[in-house]
């Protein structure tokens, strides 16, 4: 194990395409672990996060196979809103506890990324040594998740609602990513990753 990992933060709005820049560094040697991903395996997969689940919504919370019941739960968050910094503080501690194993483990990496949607939110910017917004214009964001989920401009503007506005992420970033194409993206993550592995050097 290591004593210390260069660690980014990376982070976006929904549809922004943090995940397909979180790839592109993932592709060129940086070991990445996708918070929101390994959460929701978390939630079937640790005992300890499973038991304090269902203290909070009881046993309805699972259904019969083990999987997380996502329809029930959104709907109890959706009537008490309470229970969603509640769930929020049993699930982000086991989420940062097996993040901190995970990172250093990666012995073998040039440097590690923590992509979250959350990152601000659940504090994951302070485990980090520097963080990175992927920002794209608000209407591109839309029609790309529209398109993504067959949701409606409605279902999707909900979402957006909830999260930190791109102004707030921008503004607590240390770098940010205009990059709306594929191409572009490219070029940014070819650029960042040289400047990571130098900096992780230090």
């Amino acid at each position: 194990m290591r004593e210390h990992v260069y660690t980014v933060g990376l982070t976006g709005g929904i549809g922004s395409g943090k995940t397909t820049f979180a790839a592109m560094l993932e592709e060129k040697g940086a070991a990445v672990y996708y918070a929101d991903t390994r959460a929701k395996s978390l939630m079937v997969e640790n005992a300890a996060l499973i038991t304090a689940i269902k203290s909070l919504f009881g046993e309805q919370a699972y259904d019969d196979k083990g999987e997380l019941n996502r329809a029930y739960i959104s709907s109890r968050i959706f009537s008490d809103g309470t229970l969603l910094s509640q769930m929020n503080a049993i699930v982000h501690p086991a989420v940062y506890a097996d993040f901190e194993h995970w990172r250093l483990c990666q012995v073998d990496a040039p440097y590690v990324v923590l992509e979250s949607a959350i990152l601000y939110e659940s504090r994951g910017d302070k485990r980090c040594d520097v963080t990175v917004t992927v920002s794209i214009p608000l209407e591109e964001r839309i029609v790309r998740t529209m398109q993504r989920d067959s949701a409606s401009r409605e279902a999707v503007q909900a979402r957006i609602d909830k999260q930190m506005s791109d102004q707030e992420r921008e503004e607590r970033s240390s770098i940010i990513v205009r990059a709306a194409t594929w191409e572009e993206k490219e070029i940014e993550a070819a650029r960042l990753d040289e400047y990571f592995r130098s900096e992780a050097l230090k």
